[in-house]
């Protein structure tokens, strides 16, 4: 790989060692991504998957299916705290969505096992002030992180983790 500079004041190793100083350490060459230079301020974006478009070939949606201990307490907490709406719900199975986002779960009587979910938002940041208004417990604070993605999560009540993020730059 070859990395062309036009500045005066930062040269191929200088770009090198101020993207690694000011990503401590997160710039990996071997993966694809994008170099901004900007009044000769340098930063990197990851190459992240083109997003989906409105007319899939095949695949149209994934949903996770999560079993939990508790339906109805589930319910609640994914309408009443993180804002999703229940559009089916019988004795052992529901069904929640937010915007394009579904979630179904099984009433189980089993271990349960734990799963994280990672959903792609736009606002994150809004989202964020939302749920701590709601007084909604948050496992990881929001934050950026070094590879790019200004993220947070909270636990549901079957301990599944459930993180929103949106890409940084």
């Amino acid at each position: 790989m070859q990395i062309r500079v036009k500045s005066p004041r930062i040269g191929h190793r200088g770009l090198k060692t101020t993207l690694a100083r000011k990503r401590r350490d997160a710039l990996d060459l071997r993966r694809p991504f994008t170099i901004h230079l900007i009044a000769s301020d340098a930063y990197w974006e990851p190459k992240l998957p083109k997003k989906p478009t409105s007319n899939p070939s095949q695949f149209i949606q994934a949903a996770p299916l999560l079993n939990v201990d508790d339906l109805p307490e589930t319910i609640a907490f994914y309408t009443e705290q993180l804002e999703f709406t229940c559009d089916f719900e019988s004795e052992n199975y529901a069904v929640v969505w937010r915007d394009n986002a579904a979630i179904h779960f099984r009433s189980s009587s089993q271990k349960v096992s734990l799963s994280a979910i990672f959903f792609w938002v736009k606002n994150v940041d809004q989202y964020y002030q939302s749920l701590k208004e709601r007084s909604v417990s948050i496992k990881i604070e929001l934050d950026t992180r070094p590879y790019g993605i200004r993220d947070f999560a909270v636990v549901d009540i079957s301990g599944h983790e459930l993180i929103f993020g949106q890409d940084a730059y």
